[in-house]
This record gives structure tokens, sequence and C-alpha cells, in this order.
């Protein structure tokens, strides 16, 4: 499984997050509690965040990976989560991309914002490192 290009694209902590989704499913009733059982195993969970590409060329190295490697994002990658330090398998929610594009110091940098989505609990992947 191919790796989120961490070298070329920089996680910007301060813009990442994660919302676990609900995994039960309630069926009301007209008297009583609400019954209630596990929808999945695994939760499911959605990250946001904010790349950096400090470069032209890192910038059409990331689109290439994207359009090559991922099937134009609709493939699992392996992704290293600022917060825990632990590899997890990710694949983007929303696979539309949009780029803000700019001239720093005379060289070209780019940012966007990812959506994606996981599922079971982190952990360490001794295998992915």
């Amino acid at each position: 499984m191919t790796k989120f290009p961490h070298e070329i694209a920089t996680v910007l902590a301060s813009d990442y997050s994660e919302e676990r989704k609900s995994s039960l499913v309630k069926v009301r009733f007209e008297k009583g509690l609400s019954q209630q059982r596990p929808k999945n195993i695994r939760p499911e969970y959605e990250v946001r965040c904010r790349i950096h590409i400090c470069s032209r060329e890192d910038y059409l190295l990331f689109l290439e990976w994207y359009n090559c490697e991922l099937n134009s994002g609709a493939d699992f990658f392996l992704f290293l989560d600022p917060v825990r330090k632990a590899w997890r398998r990710m694949r983007f929610k929303d696979i539309d991309l949009a780029f803000n594009l700019g001239v720093k110091q005379g060289g070209m940098y780019a940012e966007a914002n990812l959506f994606m989505e996981t599922y079971g609990e982190i952990s360490e992947c001794s295998t992915c490192n």
C-alpha cells in the first residue's frame, strides 16, 4: 500500500482534526427505551487537515502520486497521524482537491484542505515504518 508523501506535503498540525462517527443503530419504540446495536465492528473516523507544498516540483509530484498511485484518489493509503505519530489506513472522502497556489520568495507554493476517512481504532503499525 502506498504512503502519503509526507516528505513533499507537510501536514499542518494546527489545522488537523478528527471526528469519530457514531457506530450505533437506534430503534425507537412507542413505549420504553429505544434499543441500540452496533452498526459496524470498527468505528469510522473523518479526518480533516491542511497541507503545505513548498515548490512547483513537489506540487507536480503530489499530483502524480494522487493520480497514478491512488487511482485519482479512489484507493487507500497509509497516513502518518501528526498527533499520535501512528500510521493509519485512509482514503480521501472528498476526492475533488482544490489547491491554493501562490508565489513566495520567487518560488511557487501550494496549500490544500484534505477530507479523509478511516475505519478502525488507531494503532501502531510496525510494518509501515
